[in-house]
Formats: C-alpha cells, structure tokens, sequence
C-alpha cells in the first residue's frame, strides 16, 4: 500500500501506530478522494535528481616537496644524494628480510644501521607524511561518493528527459578524479616530488547546473510541486485512521507493556542489590582467605632460610593486622639499603613458601605448578648454593608427590638458568632419576634449538649447605 511506504514490516507499522496516543477522527471519503489524487496512476512522481558537493580542498603538503629536517650526518648525505624516497621504501620493504647482510655487497650491517636510516626522517616529517595520507584518503572517499550519487542520477531517468550533456561532464568528471587520485598516490610513493591536482569544482559546478534544470524539467513533469506534502499528508490520515480502528487492541497493549516494564525495573534493581551483596561476600571472603595464609608462619620459614644461608644483617618482620611484612634490620630500623642479591634471595625465600604451601595469593590451597627463571640471579656465592637446595627440595617434593608444608602437592617444577655452576648445584643429585628431564637451550645463526641433555658427566654429589630442611 503506496499510503503506507517507509513501514515495510508488522513490527514497524505496529510502532508507528504505538506513536499516535490521541487519534483523531478521519472521514473515509475525504481519504479516498485524496488518496487517488496523490497516489493514482495519472499522478506516478519521478524523484528529482541529487545535486553534489564541491571536490577541491586546499592542501600544501601536495604542492611542495616533503623533505626531513634532521641533521645526523647519515641524513645529511641522504638529502645530499636527494635519495630520500628509495631509503625510505628500502626500509619499509627490505629492511626486515635483509638478517644482518647487506643484500647488495653481502658484507654484515652494523647493529644500528637501521636505526640510522629511520633517523634521516625526522618527526615533523613524519607528521606531515601521516597528515598527507589523511588528506589522500579523505579526498580519494569523497570523490567516490560524489561518482557514486552522479552514476545512480544516471540509472533511471525520468522518460523524456535529455541527460546526455550532464552525462559527458561526469565522464570528464571521472577521468580528472582518476588522474588526482594517480598523482597523490605518487605523491606518497616520492614525498620530494611536487605535485599539483586538477581543479573539480568548476565541472561539479557545471554539472550541478545540469542537474538543477533537470529537476525543473522533472518538476513541471510531475505537475504538482506539493505533490510530496500532499503524499505525507495521506500518509499520516491513513495511518490516523488504522489507530481509530485498533484502538481496543493499541490500549491493551500499552497497558501490558507497562506493566511488563515494572516488573523488569524492579527486578533490574533486585539484581543490582543481589550484585553488591555478591560483591561484598567476595571481598569478605578474599579478606578472610588471606588471613588464613599466615603471615606470621611464613615469616618465621623465611627468617629460618636467611640465617642458613648467612644472611644476619636483617629479618622479616610480620605485620599480621595489616597483611603486610617489613625487613627491618636488629635495632628494628627498617633495612632499607639492601643489595640486590639480598632482595632476590628475599623474593625467592617467599616465592618457595608459597609453592610448598600449596595456597595461591588468596590463601586457596589447590595442587601446584611452579616455573622458575633464573633464580639464582644477582646471588653471591653462599645464597646461590642455598636456593639450588631450594630446588633440590621442591623437585624432591614433585618427584615424591608429597606436599611441602601440609598443603596440596607440587605436581610440576620447571627450572630455568643461565647459571651452569647453579644447574649443576640444583640438577645433580637428581640428574638419573625417572621423571627429571634436562634440557639445553643453544643459539646459533639467530636460531633456537632445544638439545635434550643427560646425567653423563655432572659430579655425583654437588656442593651441599647447612640450609636445614623444614
């Protein structure tokens, strides 16, 4: 129903019909009358044709050549050679596929070469490439939709209507829009070319001419130039007139919908409540959890660890009240001026009281993984043997499937060092048994390779330490 265009779907008229709260009473024959006026066969409207906007906008970064200020002495040989433009794709092309050799002379590049050629561009000649991109890109979509709205003019014109003239002007159109969009994509490929764009405006000005005595012609073609009004003011009664008609039905709806929406907003605000009771419980029990990890116990186990290993010079000191520690040294100043071997050892002390206690930073006991890397890094000579014991007794506690300190067990221990007196310290006494696996990492020519690694020719019995065993 031509009354009725713009609502395609039930759903939609529905909503429309929703709209009109107060209908207004409608005469039939009057709408009758009206809607073969506007709609009947002898009154078929061509729409009118749509007018464009203008192309050109002024841009200084085509017209002048896009050179970098910076003046390494690098650049200044590249701008003395005026080889800019074949640096800067040689970079963005080659550069990460040339591995160290230079593709030409096969000779090594210098670690930093191609940090030196990134530095013949400067930042404001970054900033002008990216803004001359910005500009390429939003011309390029506004000359394509200006063709677009041209080329569907051209689809279904009105019978006896003479579009022929407007029709070369956007064939002329199209090829100066081709040749601006080739000469900015070259510009962006050579930044120190000068380019300069074809004028738009003066053939959308002529075609805007065309277009606008077209739609005069069109215009005294449909007859009526209140032929739209006259349309949406049927539109509007015959939809008046479907509201009078489903009144019972529109009432009962809206009385249902409201209802429906009550009901959602109580229980939105129920679960809003329910959300903050939820999150209030989680927090409570987090606090409670954490409580139960027992900051008292854990540095009591760290304390014992620093005194084995030699450490005399601070302690840890709980705070259970606040859930905090403090290393603070005999006169209980803090201990603020600790090495970094001693932060280390300090971390890895904690660290491995976790993983023997089974229990994550929320005090939940659960079956645990450990990964360690590099842990013997910045320790001196005694804490290095101390924490290869460490591991020795954590990779013990794996192997036997026993848990450290009455927690869950420790189901995998993986080791990673740089250290090879500190692999052989941790891996020796355990090289042979089922379960341990030895690995060696090696790099040659930029590539990794895994070599498995056995017990053969680690001592017996490395280097052992007073450390006591809990």
């Amino acid at each position: 129903m031509a009354a009725l265009r713009g609502l395609r779907t039930k759903a939609s008229c529905f909503a429309s019909l929703l709209e009109l709260d107060h209908p207004e009473p409608v005469d039939v024959q009057t709408l009758s009358v009206l809607y073969g006026e506007v709609f009947g066969e002898e009154q078929q409207s061509c729409p009118l044709l749509a007018r464009v906007p203008t192309l050109d906008r002024p841009c200084g970064l085509v017209e002048k050549p896009l050179a970098s200020g910076a003046d390494s002495p690098y650049a200044e040989f590249v701008k003395a050679l005026s080889a800019a433009d074949w640096v800067r794709e040689g970079l963005e092309r080659f550069a990460s596929r040339a591995e160290g050799v230079c593709p030409f002379c096969g000779k090594p590049l210098a670690e930093d070469f191609a940090e030196r050629v990134a530095q013949c561009f400067d930042e404001a000649w970054h900033r002008d490439f990216a803004a001359l991109q910005a500009f390429q890109q939003s011309y390029a979509a506004a000359c394509s939709r200006t063709l677009a709205t041209l080329r569907r003019n051209l689809e279904d014109p009105p019978p006896g209507l003479d579009l022929s003239a407007c029709r070369d002007k956007i064939r002329l159109l199209e090829q100066a829009v081709e040749a601006n969009l080739k000469a900015l994509e070259g510009k962006l490929v050579a930044p120190l070319s000068r380019v300069e764009l074809t004028p738009l405006d003066g053939l959308v000005a002529e075609i805007n001419a065309g277009i606008d005595r077209a739609n005069d012609d069109i215009r005294r073609m449909n007859g009526a130039a209140d032929l739209a009004a006259r349309r949406s003011e049927c539109m509007g009664l015959v939809r008046n007139l479907m509201a009078l008609q489903a009144r019972g039905c529109l009432e009962s709806y809206r009385k249902s919908r409201a209802e429906a929406e009550a009901v959602m907003k109580a229980q939105a605000a129920s679960k809003r409540e329910l959300a903050g009771e939820y999150l209030r419980l989680t927090e409570e029990i987090a606090a409670r959890r954490r409580a139960c990890t027992g900051t008292r116990e854990a540095a009591d186990a760290i304390n014992a660890g620093l005194r084995a290993a030699g450490f005399e010079g601070f302690v840890l000191r709980a705070r259970p009240e606040e859930e905090l520690y403090e290393l603070v040294r005999p006169d209980g100043l803090p201990a603020e001026s600790l090495s970094e071997g001693e932060r280390c050892f300090v971390a890895f002390l904690y660290f491995c009281h976790l993983v023997r206690s089974g229990r994550d930073r929320e005090g939940i006991a659960r079956p645990t993984a450990a990964v360690l890397d590099d842990p013997s890094a910045g320790l001196d000579g005694e804490a290095r043997t101390a924490c290869a014991r460490l591991v020795r007794w954590m990779a013990e506690d794996c192997l036997l499937g026993r848990s450290g300190e009455g927690g869950p067990s420790l189901e995998q221990l993986f080791v990673f060092t740089h250290d090879a007196d500190f692999h052989r310290l941790a891996s020796a006494p355990l090289a042979h048994a089922p379960g341990v696996a030895l690995f060696r990492v090696e790099k040659r020519r930029n590539a990794s390779s895994i070599v498995p690694q056995t017990g053969a020719g680690l001592p017996a019995q490395a280097e052992q330490n007073g450390l006591p065993r809990p």
